[in-house]
């Protein structure tokens, strides 16, 4: 059905040479790779996140929202199911989980530390129990323009609009601020809004990426993966 679509629109937004499909692979996988400057970033971006939830600051919370890598991993798990690739699908689950662990255990020693009310988090609780419909097409619209404009360098000006509408990082600082008071329905509700995100996001981004026919270039998903990993294995130079 796709190679159908691509033959009769051979002007397509969608339609790339291979060596375009090589150069998004390559770039996803190495915005996601699970480094040191990865994890600091991630670090970072939920200590300004979470004490803009705390002082209730919607434009520091939007800071950390920009600061924070943490799209490019919801991208490769994306690549990974659509190129039916079981080692990119697995190396994006595992970053996606330390990702959340870091962020999480950030919050909530930022929440511990400075003090936390529920008012802020309140709001983004009710959200995931109240607007899950309208969170969910949210979700999708914003992976659809994240995968789309990060897969496109002459739209990368576009790219913090849809980082921001994707919200990952909110919610998840919300939830280990829901922890520190006690609160479950926090906890719930904001686990609730990120579960939305997670899925809207993956399932837009796998279909922008299979109209782009990255599955065609899966071999090179692969070489990215092996270099990945030998330059995390080497030796740093003093």
């Amino acid at each position: 059905m796709i190679e159908i679509f691509h033959r009769k629109n051979k002007n397509a937004l969608f339609d790339l040479g291979t060596s375009d499909r090589k150069q998004i692979v390559d770039k996803v996988i190495e915005e996601s790779a699970p480094s040191h400057r990865f994890f600091l970033m991630t670090s970072l971006a939920t200590i300004i996140t979470t004490l803009g939830l705390i002082t209730n600051n919607a434009a520091v919370v939007i800071g950390g929202m920009l600061v924070a890598p943490f799209l490019s991993p919801f991208l490769s798990l994306a690549l990974g199911l659509v190129s039916l690739d079981l080692r990119v699908i697995l190396r994006s689950i595992w970053v996606i989980i330390s990702a959340m662990a870091v962020a999480l255990l950030f919050a909530f020693l930022i929440a511990h530390l400075v003090g936390a009310s529920a008012t802020s988090a309140e709001v983004i609780a009710r959200f995931g129990y109240e607007s899950q419909l309208p969170l969910l097409l949210i979700a999708i619209a914003g992976g659809t323009a994240a995968s789309y404009s990060f897969s496109r360098t002459e739209m990368a000006e576009f790219l913090p609009g849809t980082i921001i509408a994707v919200a990952l990082l909110p919610p998840l600082a919300t939830v280990s601020i829901g922890l520190k008071l006690l609160r479950w329905d926090i906890v719930q509700g904001a686990g609730w809004l990120f579960a939305l995100n997670f899925l809207g996001i993956v399932a837009a981004a796998m279909v922008m990426f299979l109209m782009m026919r990255l599955y065609l270039v899966k071999k090179e998903a692969d070489k990215a993966v092996e270099k990945e990993k030998k330059d995390l294995e080497a030796p740093k130079e003093d």
